[in-house]
């Protein structure tokens, strides 16, 4: 199994996602590996291959995790790395950046007693939108950026364990479990 922990988001965002994508898609000349609305989320540990064994250990030791619902509002798209050639798009965030690192940070806690190790890096919140496949030296960042559009807030009220099958259409995400935020 290949697992990743992460928050879904509203219908509303895959659909501005999806516009805001299209419109780009049709514009630029680099070629970009789109994720696809269905699939957007914001990743919050990515745990990587994992024998299914191991399942139970890691949604006992996510259930023990008690944090509270909380207001998310995206805005800002930026690419990995911060200059120059882009590798990967992304949207920020405007609400919820710091809790987002904080129940990031809960669940590394959680997971290292199951064999885990905790992340090194420090956490950046953000919704992938793509990743760059062929760089044609477009302005990608500001073709998405003249095309955002106002993001409304929503309540974070639960987090989710996904599997990612890796299909040649793309990756499928099915959920494994869900916990509350309360």
């Amino acid at each position: 199994m290949r697992l990743f922990i992460g928050l879904s988001v509203p219908d509303l965002y895959r659909d501005n996602a999806r516009s805001m994508i299209d419109a780009v898609r049709a514009t630029t000349p680099s070629k970009v590996s789109w994720t696809k609305p269905e699939n957007l989320h914001l990743t919050l540990k990515f745990l990587g291959n994992v024998d299914a064994a191991s399942l139970p250990a890691i949604i006992e030791a996510l259930s023990g995790i008690r944090f509270p619902a909380f207001t998310m509002r995206a805005g800002g798209v930026h690419a990995f790395p911060d200059k120059g050639k882009p590798r990967v798009l992304w949207l920020g965030l405007k609400e919820g950046a710091a809790e987002c690192a904080d129940l990031a940070d809960l669940i590394n806690q959680a997971l290292v007693p199951a064999g885990f190790e905790a992340e090194e890096h420090p956490f950046r919140s953000h919704i992938t939108l793509g990743r760059v496949k062929r760089y044609e030296g477009d302005d990608l960042r500001a073709e998405l950026r003249s095309r955002e559009i106002p993001w409304p807030p929503f309540t974070a009220e639960n987090f989710t364990l996904w599997n990612s099958d890796t299909l040649p259409e793309g990756p499928v995400y099915t959920p494994q479990a869900k916990f509350t935020l309360c």
